[in-house]
């Protein structure tokens, strides 16, 4: 389906939804019943969207990696994690919160606010392609890799095309207009995947077809956010400072939760390079892929579909919220939750089956990671339910907490473990997210236990069916 024709088919939904979230109620007047169910109904469809365009992107990813795998060498995959641990980092360490603002603000409709946030990500852009540049030689130093000299400064392009992208891609978020966004997600991506393989296959059989391949990824999608969508506007230069002054405001937190989410999030790749080498960190990237997919997509779902919701019905109180948090919740946690216990106990046998015994260190590494995905699929709801209360210091401290363990456990680990005391430091460090997000949300009258407990419940039911599943694939292979 063409672009136009998925904002035809998603345009209904997408005004009614905006309209919902940019219109105050009017005075005396609280939002219903009906609204709310009506608000739960568009979330869970917009979810469920979501989850079906990410598993369409992973299928799309998976098949590109197991072909690429068998034409580049693991090392190259390890230099790609080296250079994406510092093209992410610079961009997570910068952010500002510039499109939380446009979703959350109440102007974030109007011209002129969108222009501002416009223009302060252009300039964060041409500020994040000049700090790589700056990083580049220590960097290459520090994992003692002088290959990295001339990767980053050109893997750096990916970061200053997405710096210039169009807001169109926060107004869709705003009026959750999903459909648009898959195709945008989508059309890049397949881009990108073609432009690796068809350049590993032939001249660039190296690290360079997945440099060229990403920056051809955010090429395409910096062009398409400002000539194939039409949200009734085009972005120019302009700086309110009421504008910057309430992207600042509201953003000082998140730019130091997403600093310290980038040191958790990214620790280790930033690590493992230094003591294990390109290659069992490309290794362990393929684990990582596997484990994150799940977990990526409830990210998707709660970042484009749950916060804009919880940003809206937090309006009328705790009960409310806790409400709709467990009812949007109960209903992906069973696909999230139960397919990271199926994954801890069936993806050995997939990595057995579609990599060669160059990546098969990945299959333990997998199931551990797996226990880690779901924690993670636990907390991050909750730190959107804080936030849409204004509340974003606990994913701040959170995040915090994550990085320290991160930090202090990978050498830790390595030092008494090798690489699988290094995996199990990484889950060692959700832990704290259980006191940290925990305790406010059960202060406000959020948390509940059952809905929790029943989370986990779903991964142990799905954990023991991949064991099942497993068990019977070995009977008939024997």
């Amino acid at each position: 389906m063409s672009e136009p024709e998925e904002r035809a088919a998603s345009e209904g939904d997408a005004a009614e939804i905006a309209e919902t979230q940019s219109q105050p109620p009017e005075s005396g007047t609280a939002p219903s019943e009906t609204d709310n169910d009506a608000l739960e109904k568009k979330a869970v469809r917009g979810g469920i969207i979501e989850m079906a365009g990410y598993v369409l992107s992973q299928a799309l990813r998976l098949g590109g990696n197991i072909l690429l795998t068998r034409l580049l060498m693991p090392e190259a995959f390890g230099r790609m994690q080296m250079v994406l641990a510092i093209n992410i980092g610079l961009t997570l360490l910068s952010d500002v919160g510039i499109e939380q603002s446009v979703i959350q603000n109440e102007k974030g409709d109007e011209e002129t606010f969108l222009n501002t946030a416009w223009t302060m990500q252009f300039i964060r852009g041409i500020g994040l392609y000049v700090a790589s540049l700056a990083l580049t030689y220590p960097y290459a130093m520090w994992q003692g890799d002088d290959a990295l000299l001339t990767l980053l400064p050109v893997s750096a392009l990916a970061v200053l095309f997405a710096g210039i992208s169009s807001t169109s891609e926060f107004t869709l978020r705003r009026r959750v207009n999903i459909k648009t966004l898959l195709a945008l997600d989508l059309g890049s991506q397949l881009v990108g995947l073609v432009t690796m393989i068809s350049l590993a296959w032939t001249v660039l059989p190296s690290v360079w077809a997945l440099v060229v391949g990403t920056i051809a990824n955010e090429c395409v999608r910096s062009i398409a956010t400002h000539t194939l969508i039409d949200v009734g506007y085009r972005n120019r230069i302009c700086w309110d400072p009421k504008a910057r002054d309430a992207i600042f405001s509201f953003g000082k937190w998140i730019f130091g939760s997403s600093a310290v989410f980038f040191l958790a999030g990214y620790g280790d790749r930033l690590l493992l390079g230094h003591f294990v080498g390109a290659g069992v960190l490309g290794v362990y990237g393929i684990a990582l892929m596997l484990s994150e997919a799940a977990l990526t997509a409830v990210g998707k779902v709660v970042h484009g579909v749950l916060f804009p919701v919880f940003a809206q019905v937090q309006k009328q109180g705790p009960a409310a919220l806790s409400k709709m948090y467990y009812a949007t919740r109960a209903k992906f946690d069973i696909v999230s939750m139960g397919g990271l216990g199926l994954l801890m106990t069936l993806g050995p046998f997939f990595v057995d089956l579609l990599w060669d015994e160059r990546y098969h260190d990945a299959k333990w590494m997998l199931s551990i990671l797996a226990v880690r995905g779901a924690a993670r699929a636990i907390f991050g709801p909750a730190d959107s339910a804080l936030m849409s209360m204004g509340m974003v210091r606990f994913g701040f401290a959170n995040n915090l907490a994550r990085t320290i363990f991160v930090f202090a456990g990978i050498p830790i680990g390595h030092h008494l473990a090798g690489m699988a005391g290094v995996v199990w430091a990484m889950v060692i460090a959700e832990l704290p997210g259980v006191l940290i997000l925990w305790g406010p949300l059960q202060k406000k009258g959020v948390l509940k236990l059952r809905g929790e407990v029943l989370s986990w419940l779903y991964f142990g039911v799905g954990a023991g069916v991949g064991w099942v599943v497993n068990a019977l694939i070995e009977m008939v292979l024997e």
